[in-house]
């Protein structure tokens, strides 16, 4: 038999109270299960803890030793489980979501308006960076869900496809490549000055996957770690870059434009990551369920987003399907 949690509770409140009949109202439950309790201390323990008459109950000398011993074990494990109890009330009200830029811009704005709306006692705190910069965040328990791409299989994460959209060129409205009538392919984009993007990110995999790639491309003049930056330097006109079509979708005034790209016809997929084990509170899963009907929703109207209701099988980053002419990444 070893001591547990029970045995010096009843202990302390028999210690506490003089009386094993108060005692056992107080711990709610019967005086001869108290003295059962007490006595299966004692005899690990190895001597008697309390003197009992008809009278009065009073400590032993080891009893007395033991008193303090017992009060801050209970104290440290009560104290343990408040401090548990406040994390998860904590955590109960606030979501933390990492996203790469294009759902963090394109996406998520109103797919919070209307939870917060519905859940006003909920805050929502929402991280953008790269796809790289999402998975560490959920990695690293940082936050309780991300969307990004997933560039390998890893033990600590699990990848739910949410979407994919084909890549495409994004260029300045009075481009060249853009006057083309004809569908613009890889090939069209050699001589042509090109931004790309730094390591991290979806595009880099896709690129570095397409097959006689132009030069102009797979050695950029220009390489930058931030969209904003990229689409200012193409609307100066220093350039053009790829991008997928959730990114690329534009006003009719808007100063840059977006062309899909064929031969080959490539994707990039995007998937609800979470921490492996860790289970979403009912608060995020609203929040993902949201964000999977805006998805569906933007979806139906265009032919290069597609939802994705399950994975696609054999899809990796990259990955062309040369019989149907699409690339999956």
């Amino acid at each position: 038999m070893s001591v547990a949690l029970r045995h010096l509770r009843a202990f302390e409140c028999v210690a506490r109270l003089g009386s094993f009949t108060r005692a056992a109202e107080e711990l709610k439950i019967s005086q001869p299960a108290l003295t059962m309790t007490v006595r299966q201390l004692e005899g690990h323990v190895g001597t008697s803890l309390f003197d009992r008459t008809t009278r009065r109950v009073s400590l032993t000398p080891q009893g007395q030793d033991l008193v303090p011993v017992a009060r801050r074990l209970l104290g440290d494990f009560d104290l343990a489980i408040e401090d548990a109890r406040s994390l998860a009330k904590r955590r109960s009200g606030r979501i933390g979501i990492a996203s790469v830029i294009s759902v963090s811009v394109k996406v998520l704005p109103g797919v919070i308006r209307r939870f917060c709306a519905a859940h006003p006692y909920t805050s929502v705190h929402l991280y953008d960076g790269n796809s790289s910069d999402v998975r560490g965040r959920v990695r690293r328990d940082e936050v309780d869900l991300g969307f990004c791409s997933m560039d390998s299989n890893d033990p600590d994460l699990d990848f739910k496809p949410l979407f994919r959209d084909q890549i495409g060129l994004l260029a300045r409205v009075d481009h060249q490549l853009l006057r083309m009538r004809r569908q613009l392919t890889w090939a069209d984009l050699d001589g042509h000055d090109f931004l790309g993007l730094a390591q991290g990110t979806a595009t880099r995999p896709i690129l570095e996957s397409v097959v006689n790639l132009p030069a102009s491309v797979r050695s950029p003049n220009y390489e930058v770690s931030n969209q904003s930056t990229l689409e200012a330097m193409i609307e100066e006109g220093m350039g053009v870059t790829i991008v997928p079509a959730l990114m690329g979708s534009r006003g009719a005034n808007a100063p840059l434009r977006f062309r899909p790209l064929g031969d080959p016809v490539m994707w990039r997929t995007i998937h609800v990551v979470t921490r492996k084990g860790r289970k979403l509170s009912s608060a995020a899963s609203a929040l993902e369920d949201l964000l999977t009907a805006e998805i569906r929703q933007i979806c139906g109207g265009s032919r290069l987003i597609q939802s994705l209701d399950r994975p696609l099988l054999g899809s990796r980053p990259g990955h062309r399907d040369r019989r149907m002419g699409r690339g999956r990444e």
